[in-house]
């Protein structure tokens, strides 16, 4: 059974949960194994190893296969990835954004200063002399 997992686990591309499901044990049963067996866990990290690197050499083929398709997002990927040295980065976005002050509110500092009110009371009745 343990090398009919590490076969699945292979042909998974190194995905546990997969392997597992494809030989009808649970996960924990692979933990259970790793834990009690060591040969099987120098084994199990071969494969691991060996099929994560066959699923990023199939990724890498996959994502060349769709940037030859002209797919921007695949390209643009790339770049960030691969072309950093010539300048391809992802940019951080600034704040530019500007906190306005709050108006500055001046207070008279002695009684003898005519508040506004005042000064409209006068107005309006310099007007009223004027329109009679």
């Amino acid at each position: 059974m343990k090398s009919v997992f590490l076969r699945n686990l292979e042909e998974s591309l190194g995905i546990v949960s997969l392997a597992a499901e494809k030989t009808g044990i649970d996960r924990s049963t692979v933990y259970r194994w790793l834990k009690k067996d060591a040969k099987f866990k120098r084994k199990f990290e071969e494969v691991l190893q060996s099929s994560t690197e066959k699923g990023l050499d199939v990724a890498e083929i996959s994502l060349i296969n769709e940037i030859q398709r002209g797919n921007f997002s695949a390209i643009r990927f790339y770049l960030l990835c691969k072309g950093a040295h010539r300048g391809w980065k992802n940019v951080e976005k600034v704040d530019v954004s500007v906190e306005i002050p709050k108006p500055i509110v001046f207070r008279p500092f002695n009684e003898n200063i005519v508040s506004k009110n005042e000064i409209n009371d006068d107005f309006l009745a310099e007007k009223e002399e004027n329109n009679e």
